[in-house]
């Protein structure tokens, strides 16, 4: 499950009073997911800095992308982004990813939410890889937004 930070309760917070004006500026405007190799366990006071990104050769942060529909078959609010995929260029510096990160690209690389991966992936050669698909939901009883690692 993602966590938020306090950075991405204050931008949803923002959102909203830029909604009601009907000018929003985005903080997830050119957000991007990331991954990480190592940092504490997710919780809603954790920062950037907090995390080791990856640095495997062919690796990048990747835009979140344009969402699908808002609703899901069920009509439950949920917001699926299309599908990521990372995977070395080469061996010769093998990670093992255990983060995935959200990062807001408007607000200068702040994190805004952290999924920590059940089980890690390895990335040692050009024949592994890492797809996730992040998704978004809300309802009026709970809230979460997670994402599917392939």
């Amino acid at each position: 499950m993602l966590i938020l930070t306090k950075a991405a309760v204050d931008d949803i917070l923002k959102c909203a009073a830029q909604a009601a004006t009907g000018a929003v500026a985005g903080p997830f405007n050119g957000a991007e997911i990331a991954l990480a190799t190592a940092g504490p366990a997710p919780t809603s006071e954790v920062t950037l800095a907090d995390y080791t990104e990856c640095t495997f050769a062919g690796y990048v942060r990747k835009p979140l992308g344009t969402p699908g529909a808002a609703y899901d078959a069920t009509g439950r609010e949920k917001t699926v982004y299309p599908s990521l995929q990372w995977n070395p260029t080469d061996a010769t510096k093998p990670e093992t990813v255990t983060f995935i990160l959200w990062v807001s690209a408007a607000t200068g690389g702040t994190l805004l939410g952290v999924t920590q991966l059940p089980n890690p992936a390895p990335m040692a050669n050009n024949e592994d890889g890492l797809v996730f698909v992040p998704e978004f939901g809300l309802m009026l009883t709970w809230d979460y937004a997670d994402g599917t690692v392939i």
